[in-house]
């Protein structure tokens, strides 16, 4: 399994297929973190997949020296 830098590396170099394995593999902490926020599925589920579009929007500001979870997604 690839690291989360690794991943992102692959991602800003054009690989789509990757930033599928970072979704993959933080989609469900992002749901249920969401859902426990605001208990409604379908809106936790609409919220999830407008963090990861931000997030993917704004990977170049990713610092390898944290998680892939704590890239500040705001703005």
């Amino acid at each position: 399994m690839s690291s989360d830098q690794e991943l992102v590396e692959l991602v800003l170099q054009g690989n789509k297929q990757a930033y599928n394995q970072i979704v993959d593999r933080y989609k469900g902490k992002i749901y249920f973190f969401l859902y426990g926020m605001i208990g409604r599925p379908q809106d936790a589920q609409d919220l999830a997949q407008e963090v990861f579009i931000k997030a993917y929007f704004h990977i170049q500001s990713y610092k390898p020296d944290y998680s892939f979870s704590s890239i500040p997604y705001c703005n």
